[in-house]
């Protein structure tokens, strides 16, 4: 979910954090919404040990993304 994370890594400088995601869908707190509704609504005998969700273009080591042209 969009964060100010790089308005801090790039210390306030806004165009410069905003680089980092052009061309990237970000996950939104809808996003996450939706994922929190699924797990309160899942059955009782369901038990869900372990999530991790990440934007499709994202993967598993670090930030590296695939950036789509805008």
């Amino acid at each position: 979910a969009g964060t100010e994370f790089s308005n801090v890594r790039y210390h306030g400088d806004d165009d410069k954090a905003a680089q980092v995601y052009d061309g990237f869908k970000t996950m939104t707190g809808d996003d996450i919404g939706d994922i929190l509704l699924w797990l309160i609504e899942s059955p009782a005998h369901i038990n869900v040990n372990r999530l991790e969700v990440m934007p499709v273009a994202q993967t598993y080591n670090g930030l590296t993304i695939a950036k789509q042209d805008s």
